[in-house]
């Protein structure tokens, strides 16, 4: 009895020391989730309740503003779970679901930039062609989420209560949350990871590939209008429906001309959908530099993850801090939508403003 209680409180010692240790890792979750949330939940409250974007072409940021605060929600506050009970994890059920939940949330983050790259491509190098509907962009979403549940259902069979990796000499009573011992280094393991990472090749070159389009097309129609004229200020007419553009043909050469206002609506609506294109491609830049390092490490070790502890040189703040990288994005997407979204940033300046 008396050996029993020793060896508790041994365990819970050492698992506090382990605790401390990971303190820096603590730190940027909770950055991570006080941040994110609070940053993707203003999106989520701006884009669908005051601009009503779910029949829009915005419809798809709602979406991962979605996707984003369950991964910096339930991520993070994972993360930081298993940083506080890295010998003392015993609750198995709900290691798989944890577990589980933060490969979901990931895949469909990822496949959404995909079938939103598609859109972006209709859009701007197709905008006379077939557009996604309302309809097509729902059956889009449910497949998205359909398809990394699947693709993350191996997980729950992979992952549950094991023995620490990165502790010298465990206890037999010490377990945390990760990767079962029997499947270190299995085919299935690594089949499973490789697959993922070959999915991510593939996801990252075609989203590439069809935003490179885009920016020739959208190249290509700048350079047009550069050729017809090298300056155009519009000034809109109310009263007459039309609106009044000067041209400057060169220097002292000043032409007026009128046009319908819908034709410059119609403008203004195309350098809109440009200036959208540049934030998701910025968005998606921000996504696969983030989700890089996990999906190195995980494809490459076969889930032996003390591998990569031992090839940065036993530094785990740094392995943690690379780990849990792919939740950066998630945090850093709200800023990239206030940089390039004029009427969100003007919506937020009006909340503000109202509140004051």
């Amino acid at each position: 009895m008396d050996h029993n209680v020793t060896q508790g409180e041994d365990l819970r010692y050492e698992n506090e020391m382990l605790t401390l240790d990971a303190i820096p890792d603590i730190i940027t979750n909770l950055i991570y989730l006080v941040s994110g949330t609070i940053g993707n939940a203003l999106v989520i409250y701006i884009y669908v309740f005051k601009l009503k974007c779910f029949n829009s072409e915005k419809y798809f940021i709602a979406v991962i503003s979605m996707v984003d605060f369950i991964t910096c929600w339930i991520n993070s506050t994972f993360n930081i779970i298993t940083d506080c009970m890295q010998l003392i994890f015993v609750h198995e059920e709900i290691c798989k679901i944890m577990i589980f939940i933060t490969h979901v949330c990931p895949i469909t983050s990822g496949t959404l930039l995909l079938v939103l790259a598609v859109q972006r491509y209709l859009l701007v190098c197709r905008p006379n062609g077939g557009q996604m509907t309302l309809g097509w962009k729902r059956v889009g979403l449910c497949s998205t989420v359909t398809f990394a549940v699947l693709c993350s259902s191996p997980v729950l069979e992979h992952y549950g209560k094991s023995i620490p990796l990165h502790v010298t000499n465990p206890s037999n009573n010490s377990f945390s949350c990760g990767i079962q011992t029997n499947y270190l280094g299995s085919r299935s393991v690594i089949l499973y990871e490789l697959f993922g990472f070959a999915y991510c090749i593939i996801v990252i070159t075609t989203m590439y590939t069809l935003y490179m389009l885009i920016l020739r097309q959208i190249y290509h129609q700048n350079k047009k209008q550069d050729r017809r004229h090298s300056y155009v200020n519009v000034i809109l007419q109310k009263k007459a429906g039309q609106a009044r553009v000067f041209v400057d043909y060169g220097e002292n050469n000043l032409k007026t001309k009128f046009c319908r206002q819908g034709n410059t609506k119609q403008s203004i609506k195309k350098l809109n959908t440009y200036r959208y294109t540049i934030m998701f491609l910025a968005i998606t830049t921000t996504t696969v530099i983030s989700f890089v390092p996990n999906s190195l490490m995980k494809s490459f070790c076969g889930g032996n993850l003390s591998k990569v502890v031992l090839f940065l040189g036993n530094d785990m703040t740094l392995f943690r801090f690379l780990y849990h990288s792919y939740i950066l994005n998630s945090v850093l997407n709200p800023l990239i939508y206030a940089a390039f979204d004029k009427k969100f940033r003007s919506t937020i300046q009006n909340m503000c403003k109202s509140r004051a």
